[in-house]
């Protein structure tokens, strides 16, 4: 396995995952939420959920396993997370970390990128 990885800016990270979605099925408001969700994961450094995971969601939407234009209820989600103990809501140390990943971008393994960039083509099955 190669160690090789390429910094990507975070329009970057935007863009190879909106395509990836798109390609295997997410639109609308499902498409937005996942790459959001992809870029704020990568802005706090957790790669295994952002574009680590990536591949494993384009996976699940490309056999129906996920609802490609699925509506989330936000308010539903929003309820219950604040409900439950421990939780904390996104504060000041993600937006210290944004600024970071927007001011230097972030690392991603080449392979990852590859693998990425063939989902996003439409070819992956």
């Amino acid at each position: 396995m190669s160690s090789d990885k390429k910094r990507l800016s975070l329009r970057e990270v935007e863009d190879l995952t909106r395509r990836a979605l798109r390609a295997c099925g997410a639109n609308g408001q499902q498409l937005e939420l996942g790459v959001q969700a992809v870029i704020d994961a990568e802005c706090d450094g957790i790669q295994t959920v952002g574009l680590g995971y990536l591949p494993l969601y384009c996976g699940h939407l490309q056999v129906g396993k996920l609802k490609g234009d699925a509506m989330p209820r936000l308010e539903t989600m929003l309820s219950a997370l604040t409900n439950e103990p421990g939780v904390r809501l996104p504060g000041n140390r993600r937006h210290q970390f944004r600024q970071q990943a927007e001011q230097n971008g972030v690392e991603v393994p080449q392979e990852l990128i590859d693998r990425l960039e063939v989902f996003a083509s439409g070819e992956a099955a």
